[in-house]
C-alpha cells in the first residue's frame, strides 16, 4: 500500500511539471510570431494619431496601467527600449519637452502613435 502512495504522489509530481511546463511554454512567444518592431532603440521619433495628445504609461501595455504623463502631437522623443506586449510594440520614450524636475519625460507608448522624425 505504501508503494502504491509513493508511486500516485511521483506522478502527481510529474503531472503537476508538466503542466507548469505547459504553461511557460505557452506564455513564451517566439521571434517568428512577433511582427518586426519599427523603430531601432536610440530613433528619433514624433507623436501622431488622431487625437491632440497621447497618453505615455509607466509599463508597456495599457490594461490597468498608470499614466506617467501626456505628450503633445508632434513633440519629439528618443526611443530608450522597446517591448512587445499586449499584441503591438511599445516603446519607451523620452520627451525632453517634458522634462521638469519631478519628472524625466519618460513613459510607454504604443507604436502606432510613433513616426520616425
Amino acid at each position: 500500500m505504501r508503494l502504491r502512495w509513493a508511486r500516485l504522489a511521483q506522478m502527481v509530481r510529474w503531472l503537476l511539471a508538466l503542466i507548469l511546463l505547459t504553461a511557460a511554454l505557452a506564455a513564451c512567444q517566439t521571434e517568428e510570431a512577433t511582427p518586426s518592431a519599427k523603430f531601432p532603440v536610440g530613433s528619433r521619433v514624433r507623436f501622431v494619431g488622431d487625437t491632440e495628445s497621447i497618453i505615455l504609461y509607466i509599463d508597456c501595455g495599457s490594461v490597468i496601467n498608470k499614466i506617467a504623463g501626456v505628450a503633445n502631437m508632434d513633440d519629439a522623443a528618443v526611443t530608450l527600449d522597446r517591448k512587445y506586449c499586449d499584441g503591438r510594440w511599445w516603446y519607451q520614450v523620452q520627451v525632453p519637452a517634458l522634462k521638469d524636475e519631478d519628472w524625466k519625460g519618460i513613459g510607454w507608448a504604443a507604436e502606432e502613435n510613433l513616426k520616425a522624425k
